[in-house]
C-alpha cells in the first residue's frame, strides 16, 4: 500500500495535490481554472495554425515542442513542493503570459482564415446604369420617363442587355438601340458643338465618364434621372495546377478607380505574370493599355483599356484570343489595393531610370536611382507618363518595378509572410481573383519552407506604334491614339512566355539549330582545309 501510494504521487494525481498543496497567493481554484483555461487555449491556438495551413509541417512541430516544453515547466514551477514562494509566482506569471499570448493570437489567426474565406469568394461585378438627360430637362424621376423614348447602345454586352431589361421593366419605357457608339449616344444630350438636346438615354457609369472626357462640359450640362446597379457573376476560370509544381499564368487588371473592387471600370494596367515553381521565375509581360486588338465578344478593334469596361472576363478573352496565352488566374486590382498593400508591407524599393516630379501629385518627387517608396508615392511612380519622353512605355516600365518590388519583399522578407492576417485583410477589400484559398495556402507554405532559394524575376513589355484609329467603343469614325503592335514583340512575348513555362522543351527546340550550325561549321572547316 505504501509503494502504490509512492506511485500515486509520482503521477498526475500527485502533481496535483502538490500542486494544490503549494504555498500560493492565489487559491488553488482559481491556479485550476487558469491551467484549464492554458490547455484550451493551446489547443485552439494549436487547431487554427494547422486549419491555417500557411505553416510548414516543421514550423507547427516547433509550435507544439515549445507549447509542450513550456508547461512542462510551468507544471514544475507549480507542482514542486520544495519551490518557494518566487518560483510559484514565476509559474503563474508565465501561464497568463501564454493566456496573454494564445488568445489575442487565435483571434488573429481566425480573422486570417476569414479574410482568406471573403477573398477567394465567388467573384461578382457590378456597374451602375443611369438615365441620363439635359440639365434643363422637365424629367427629374422615373415617374417623369414613364412611356418616353430612351437611346441604348446597341451592343449585346450581357450586363447592358440586363440593364435596358430592368429599365423596361420598372420604368415601362420604349428602347431605341440606333446609336453603336458611346459618343454617338451621350451627344443625344449635349453634342460636341455644344448644343443641348431633349433626349433620354441609358449609359453605365464608365461609360458616362468615358463621354465626359470626350464632349468638353458634357457633366454640368447633362444630369441623372434615374439609377441602378445591375449585378453580374463572373465567369469561372477554375484551376487544376498545384501551384508549388506546375507553372502557371496570372492576368493581373488594373482598373482606374477607388473603393469597391468588383465594380467594372477600364483596364489600365495589363500584366502577365508567369510563374514557374519548379526554376523559381517569374516572367512580368506587360502591354500597353492602348494596344489595338479586337474584343472577344464583339469582333471589333478597340483599345485594350476599353475591354475592362465590358468585365474581366472580356479582358482576359481578349487577351486570350490576341495571345493564345491561357490563363489559369487572374487578379484585378484598385488603386486602393496597390497603396494599403505595400504600406502594410512597409514600403518597397523601386530603381528609377530618371529624377522626376509627379504631373498628378506635385508633392511627390522621385530621384534617379532607388526609391523606397510608401503606398501613394508607388501609386503615383506607377501612374505618371507626362514626365517622360516615351510616355506610355516608361509607365510600363515603372508599373514593373513597382510589382517586381512587391515580389522581392514577400519572397526576400519572412515577416511579411507571418503578418498574413493584415496583408490577407487588406486585399480581401480591394482585390477579386479566382485563386482558391488552397492555392493562397500553398504558395505561403511553398515560400516558408524555403526562404533561402531566390525567385528570379524577368520583365518584358510588347512594343507597338502609335496611331489614330476608330474604335468600337468610342466610334469607328472618331479616330483616338492607339498603339498598334508590333508583330514581332507580340511573337516574342509568346516564345518567353513559353521558354519560362516550358525550359526544357524550349531547350529541345533549340538542340536541332544547334546540332546544324555544328555541321555546318565541321562542313566549312572541312572546305577551308582542302
Amino acid at each position: 500500500m505504501e509503494n502504490h501510494n509512492k506511485q500515486k504521487n509520482k503521477g498526475i494525481t500527485g502533481l496535483w495535490n502538490r500542486i494544490r498543496k503549494s504555498q500560493g497567493i492565489i487559491p488553488f481554484p482559481v491556479v485550476v481554472v487558469l491551467l484549464v483555461l492554458l490547455l484550451a487555449a493551446e489547443i485552439l491556438f494549436s487547431l487554427l495554425v494547422v486549419h491555417l495551413g500557411i505553416l510548414p509541417g516543421q514550423y507547427i512541430a516547433l509550435i507544439c515542442v515549445v507549447l509542450a516544453a513550456i508547461d512542462a515547466g510551468v507544471l514544475a514551477l507549480l507542482g514542486n513542493k520544495k519551490c518557494g514562494r518566487k518560483r510559484y509566482v514565476t509559474g503563474l506569471i508565465v501561464t497568463m503570459l501564454m493566456l496573454i499570448v494564445l488568445v489575442p493570437g487565435s483571434y488573429f489567426i481566425n480573422n486570417a482564415d476569414n479574410a482568406l474565406q471573403k477573398l477567394t469568394r465567388e467573384s461578382e461585378q457590378w456597374e451602375e446604369y443611369s438615365v441620363i438627360a439635359s440639365k434643363d430637362s422637365a424629367a427629374e424621376s422615373v415617374s417623369d420617363i414613364r412611356g418616353k423614348t430612351v437611346y441604348v447602345l446597341g451592343s449585346e454586352d450581357k450586363m447592358s442587355v440586363e440593364a435596358r431589361e430592368k429599365l423596361v421593366t420598372e420604368a415601362d419605357v420604349e428602347l431605341n438601340d440606333k446609336e453603336k457608339d458611346i459618343v454617338s449616344l451621350g451627344s443625344r444630350i449635349w453634342d460636341e458643338k455644344g448644343i443641348s438636346h431633349d433626349d433620354l438615354v441609358l449609359m453605365s457609369e464608365s461609360q458616362y465618364d468615358m463621354v465626359c472626357e470626350q464632349i468638353k462640359g458634357y457633366k454640368k450640362n447633362s444630369k441623372i434621372i434615374f439609377t441602378e446597379k445591375v449585378m453580374r457573376r463572373s465567369d469561372k476560370y477554375s484551376s487544376d495546377v498545384d501551384v508549388t509544381k506546375d507553372p502557371f499564368n496570372v492576368y493581373i487588371t488594373g482598373i482606374d478607380v477607388w473603393g469597391d473592387i468588383d465594380k467594372v471600370s477600364r483596364s489600365d494596367v495589363n500584366m502577365i505574370v508567369t510563374i514557374n515553381p519548379q526554376t523559381r521565375t517569374i516572367l512580368l509581360t506587360s502591354m500597353p493599355r492602348d494596344s489595338y486588338v479586337p474584343l472577344h465578344s464583339f469582333g471589333q478593334l478597340d483599345k485594350l483599356t476599353h475591354s475592362g469596361i465590358y468585365g474581366v472576363d472580356e479582358t482576359l478573352n481578349t487577351v486570350t484570343d490576341w495571345l493564345g496565352v491561357d490563363f489559369d488566374y487572374y487578379v484585378k486590382v484598385n488603386f486602393s489595393m496597390v497603396v494599403k498593400l505595400i504600406d502594410a508591407m512597409g514600403g518597397i524599393a523601386v530603381y528609377s531610370d530618371h529624377e522626376f516630379t509627379s504631373s498628378v501629385k506635385p508633392q511627390y518627387t522621385y530621384f534617379k536611382g532607388e526609391n523606397h517608396l510608401g503606398g501613394y508615392r508607388a501609386l503615383y511612380f506607377a501612374r505618371e507618363r507626362h514626365s517622360f519622353e516615351k510616355s506610355d512605355e516608361d509607365r510600363i516600365k515603372n508599373q514593373q518595378k513597382v510589382m517586381e518590388g512587391i515580389i522581392k519583399k514577400i519572397t526576400t522578407h519572412k515577416e511579411i509572410l507571418l503578418n498574413y492576417d493584415e496583408l490577407l485583410g487588406i486585399v480581401a477589400e480591394n482585390m477579386a481573383t479566382n485563386f482558391s484559398d488552397r492555392d493562397f495556402k500553398r504558395l505561403a507554405r511553398m515560400q516558408l519552407s524555403d526562404m533561402d532559394t531566390k525567385w528570379t524575376v524577368e520583365t518584358y513589355s510588347i512594343d507597338g506604334d502609335d496611331a489614330s484609329r476608330g474604335t468600337y467603343s468610342m466610334g469607328m469614325g472618331r479616330e483616338l491614339f492607339v498603339s498598334l503592335p508590333k508583330e514581332e514583340s507580340v511573337e516574342k512575348a509568346k516564345e518567353k512566355i513559353h521558354d519560362v513555362m516550358y525550359p526544357a522543351q524550349s531547350e529541345e527546340e533549340q538542340q536541332p539549330d544547334d546540332l546544324g550550325d555544328l555541321l555546318l561549321d565541321q562542313q566549312q572547316n572541312t572546305e577551308e582545309g582542302k
